[in-house]
């Protein structure tokens, strides 16, 4: 991370974690929602954590989600497309000394090789898609399936999975094979529709019905909400 960035980090302490963030933008509001106010588990009953479990957190952005679990669960896979995040991703878990959350810079989706990421708008350190161009800043990231990273991973089965990248959930999951997402036990979906053209929310509980989950929906406003699968 520049120096000129890395001058303006600023920590917090929850539940005897750590986090390095940046001040004044939406990093604010992720750690108000993050460790012992966590919505993501509040809100999501029908998954409780393990210590066999293995996890999967797509979009992990600061790694709050995961370094909650990392005391829960065997491991965490923390994916994190933008860079500057993800650098902060592993400063926390180095803060932590985390050493079963694993921190992977990449953006899945539905294909291998490069994909663009749009950048949010100045100050907000969390939106970045790879759906939907705000006309502003980019970079360049590496892409995987769902499928590849989980071969490249060596992941046979994973017992809970976080989706929160801003439209990309569409085609990570749309292209996912049926036998991909056997491997999956339960998922939380946040859904982006005003970030991808066309997007549908019935198309995400159409494809993970007819690949063996029951679904429903939270949290729903127009165009977003959360999606709850569990293998039926």
């Amino acid at each position: 991370m520049a120096k000129a960035k890395a001058g303006t980090l600023k920590l917090a302490s929850s539940m005897g974690f750590t986090v390095a963030y940046r001040p004044a933008s939406s990093d604010e509001a992720v750690i108000a929602h993050s460790f012992e106010d966590d919505i993501f588990l509040r809100d999501v009953p029908e998954y409780q954590p393990h210590r066999s479990h293995i996890v999967l957190d797509v979009g992990a952005h600061l790694g709050d989600f995961s370094l909650l679990l990392s005391r829960r669960v065997a491991r965490v896979y923390a994916i994190e497309a933008r860079q500057e995040t993800f650098a902060l991703l592993k400063t926390n878990l180095f803060l932590n000394d985390v050493t079963n959350v694993i921190a992977d810079h990449a953006a899945l989706g539905d294909k291998n090789g490069y994909t663009q990421l749009y950048l949010a708008t100045e100050g907000e350190s969390w939106g970045d898609s790879t759906t939907f161009n705000f006309n502003g800043s980019e970079e360049r990231v590496p892409s995987l399936t769902l499928e590849r990273y989980l071969f490249e991973r060596n992941i046979p089965k994973v017992d809970f999975a976080k989706f929160n990248c801003e439209g990309a959930e569409f085609p990570i999951l749309l292209s996912a094979d049926k036998l991909t997402l056997s491997k999956f036990e339960t998922m939380l979906v946040l859904y982006h529709c005003d970030l991808v053209s066309g997007g549908k929310e019935r198309m995400l509980h159409e494809k993970l019905g007819q690949c063996g989950f029951t679904t429903s929906t939270r949290n729903q406003t127009e165009s977003r909400g959360w999606i709850i699968a569990t293998r039926s």
